[in-house]
């Protein structure tokens, strides 16, 4: 019987381990994808240089949180988002509208569905 509450204990542990993870992951990613958003709008209304603001802030909040993302998340997960954030940039300077929205809106959707994959869901479990 012992053991069975072991088990429990740390399964029960592990549970509370991996939506603590996802809470955690929520709260970085949600001030970045505030920027791009606010990047995106810059973006459409022509205000190239506020749009590298926001782009450059949230860069800089990736970059900052990213190396502890590495012990958690997948890293080809990582680099995808990094990458994306840097033609983001890229496009921000050549001023090129189609291919900067399309990067923003790429960028937002990884950085969802990195969220997406950390919540605990039966879709997740199974």
């Amino acid at each position: 019987m012992r053991h069975l509450w072991v088990s429990v204990a740390i399964l029960t542990g592990m549970v509370l381990l991996l939506n603590w993870n996802g809470i955690r992951l929520e709260r970085i990613a949600e001030p970045i994808c505030k920027d791009i958003s606010l990047a995106t709008e810059a973006v459409r209304e022509g205000a190239w240089a506020q749009a590298e603001v926001h782009t450059l802030t949230a860069k800089k909040q990736w970059q900052a949180q990213s190396g502890i993302l590495r012990y958690v998340q997948c890293h080809a997960d990582l680099e995808e988002i990094s990458v994306l954030l840097e033609e983001s940039e890229a496009f921000i300077t050549s001023q090129d509208i189609g291919e900067c929205l399309a990067r923003n809106a790429k960028l937002l959707g990884a950085l969802q569905g990195l969220c997406e994959m950390e919540q605990l869901s039966a879709g997740n479990l199974f």
